[in-house]
């Protein structure tokens, strides 16, 4: 209850929390920590998400921090 009380206020405020898991890498919104050889993830996409990151409008406020897949 508290997690999702502060989020929404992060809401009201213009901050959005990235959803990357899935999506093709994109330096600008993650920060790759590490490669990892899955299959049925295409290459160069999003594997797993380790740490959440956030923007406030186009401003990247922290950067998601993701493993991606080698393919």
């Amino acid at each position: 209850v508290t997690r999702r009380a502060f989020l929404d206020t992060l809401r009201r405020y213009g901050v959005e929390r990235i959803e990357p898991l899935g999506e093709p890498f994109d330096p600008n919104l993650h920060e790759a920590i590490g490669h990892a050889p899955l299959p049925g993830i295409p290459a160069d996409h999003v594997a797993q998400v380790v740490q959440a990151g956030y923007v406030e409008g186009h401003r990247v406020i922290r950067p998601a921090r993701v493993l991606v897949s080698a393919g």
